[in-house]
């Protein structure tokens, strides 16, 4: 008998095998013409591959739009499912009365949505390894329609849908809370660094870069990096997006202590995408190289708090992306510039630990929620491993 391995005591039925497309109605949209712009305009959201999830969309139709296309009026409620694009393999319950385009498909049966859409959730990885990955380039009606499901009678259908809700409602909220402590250390840092927020009367000074920094210095791109030697080492892909990514930390073979961090070094992004020009990483640990032109190692002298340092350039990332020089391609600031980096800071070392200590602590809560965060997706995962087949 087909049965899950994790399941509720009260339901002991087999769970039955069907195609999709031998239960459902499905159809995809279209575009209406962007050169008429009675097409656009209107009230109706055009809801894209992209924008299966969103509440609101980039465009909206017109009501003559939708008459004169192939584009198809969806409701809220409604499942949807991305074909193709960046989200291809998605799907959604819709949150909006919208008109969906070819990228987007809408499934309609009598099976609980909520259901449907766990089940989803559960088989991307296999729809995306088997049809795109495998070859095929583009999902289509015609794959979705063959893939095969088991479905539970309704009553168990609704059961597990609901236990899954409540599990997504906390994993909002817990979202939600990990937007809003980083919202509030955000501000706080906001008040701090334009000493709106002081945590001492003393006196400010006015440094530059150039004169509180004992080493600054680019990577050397001559290092080869591979994932099956001793030595760890970072790179760009590293720190891009302002946190250490160890999945992208390879190794080398042999040590060039030169390159070595120490803790309370700062790597800094100065050749990069505008949008990630200024993105830096404090480094806790010690023992690991850096590797890479486009990253710049700045190391203070020992007078000042590091991690204040730290925070207060993270604050100012905007000042490096105006200094930066912005190329075809990519955007850069040399080290020339980057010496005149004005720093507006307590003298007093002891005022600087103070803001550095509280500041970490934010970081310590936002770190917690962010565990507590992982925790409930993983069993979240586990479950849909768990209550399908």
């Amino acid at each position: 008998m087909d049965v899950p391995k994790l399941r509720f005591p009260e339901f002991n039925e087999g769970w039955k095998n069907y195609k999709l497309g031998s239960i459902s109605k499905m159809y995809s949209g279209g575009t209406p013409k962007t050169s008429n712009k009675n097409y656009y305009g209107g009230n109706i959201p055009f809801i894209k591959s992209g924008e299966i999830n969103n509440t609101t969309t980039s465009q909206c139709l017109t009501e003559i739009g939708i008459k004169e296309s192939s584009a198809k009026k969806v409701n809220k409620g409604d499942l949807l499912f991305a074909l193709y694009g960046a989200t291809s393999g998605e799907v959604a319950i819709s949150k909006i009365d919208g008109a969906i385009n070819q990228a987007v498909l809408k499934i309609d049966n009598n099976m609980n949505k909520v259901f449907q859409y766990n089940y989803f959730i559960k088989r991307k990885s296999q729809i995306i390894r088997k049809y795109i990955q495998g070859g095929q380039g583009n999902l289509s009606a015609k794959i979705i329609k063959n893939l095969e499901f088991y479905y539970p009678t309704l009553n168990e259908q609704e059961k597990i849908a609901n236990f899954l809700s409540v599990v997504d409602k906390k994993i909002e909220l817990m979202e939600r809370k990990h937007k809003l402590i980083k919202k509030y250390k955000n501000g706080l840092m906001h008040e701090i660094f334009t000493q709106n927020i002081k945590f001492s009367n003393n006196e400010l000074g006015l440094f530059k870069l150039g004169e509180i920094v004992e080493l600054m210095r680019n990577g050397s791109n001559e290092v080869q990096v591979n994932f099956e030697t001793e030595f760890p080492v970072t790179r760009i892909e590293t720190i891009s997006k302002g946190n250490i990514n160890f999945d992208k930390v390879g190794f080398v073979e042999t040590i060039d202590k030169s390159y070595q961090l120490k803790k309370g070094d700062i790597l800094l992004s100065n050749i990069n995408s505008l949008k990630y020009i200024g993105n830096c990483v404090y480094f806790d640990m010690d023992k690991i190289l850096y590797h890479g032109m486009n990253l710049m190692l700045i190391r203070f002298k020992e007078n000042f708090n590091k991690k204040f340092l730290y925070y207060y350039i993270k604050y100012h990332k905007n000042w490096f992306q105006r200094m930066a020089c912005q190329a075809v391609n990519q955007a850069s600031i040399n080290q020339t510039s980057l010496k005149k980096f004005p720093f507006i800071i307590p003298k007093l070392k002891t005022d600087q630990d103070k803001i550095a200590d509280f500041l970490s602590e934010m970081d310590n809560k936002i770190d917690f929620v962010e565990q507590q965060l992982e925790k409930i997706k993983e069993f979240k995962k586990y479950l849909l491993q768990q209550m399908f087949i």
